[in-house]
């Protein structure tokens, strides 16, 4: 199960059946990231993730022990970016770093466990690549980066799933 915020109906939203964006209330920021969440939940649903975590501060990630266990996603804050579309809009660039992580004990296949965790992640956004309209002007192509990682208590792969959504924002004073 979920350990996502109560605010995004735990996996209420899973698959590609999810609220639009405008319903969900709050800022153009605020609900990109509902919608990755609601993304994250549909894979909890479907057994590919088993915790989703939404953490704005510094914690360690390698200390976080999942309630519900491996693999978890980890969204934290975003990195914008802005650009000028024309004289009243900005397009603004979105990047929210996913940190999923998986122990390889819980692969169910050692060999290829971690592939089908990576293609499930992409065809996830890839199905869902407006992020129900919170990302009005696209969502870019998601990267990914697998990391092997062993502390003394812990073998770990973690992927480091970079979504970038754009979004217009009109200047409330076009001419200042």
């Amino acid at each position: 199960m979920s350990q996502g915020s109560t605010e995004y109906g735990g996996s209420e939203y899973g698959g590609n059946v999810q609220p639009p964006a405008s319903t969900l209330g709050g800022s153009i920021s605020q609900n990109i990231k509902k919608e990755i969440v609601l993304n994250l939940n549909a894979l909890v649903q479907a057994g590919v993730l088993n915790t989703v975590i939404e953490l704005d501060t510094g914690k360690d990630p390698l200390t976080i022990e999942p309630a519900a266990g491996y693999p978890f996603a980890l969204v934290g804050m975003p990195v914008i970016t802005a650009d000028y579309e024309d004289q009243a809009t900005n397009k603004r660039t979105y990047r929210f770093d996913v940190l999923i992580a998986t122990s390889y004990q819980y692969l169910a296949d050692q060999n290829e466990g971690v592939e089908s965790i990576l293609d499930a992640v992409l065809n996830q956004f890839d199905n869902n690549f407006t992020l129900a309209g919170a990302a009005i002007a696209t969502v870019l192509p998601i990267e990914v980066l697998t990391i092997p990682v062993s502390t003394a208590t812990k073998d770990l792969v973690c992927f480091l799933v970079t979504i970038r959504a754009q979004a217009l924002f009109t200047w409330s004073n076009p001419n200042p």
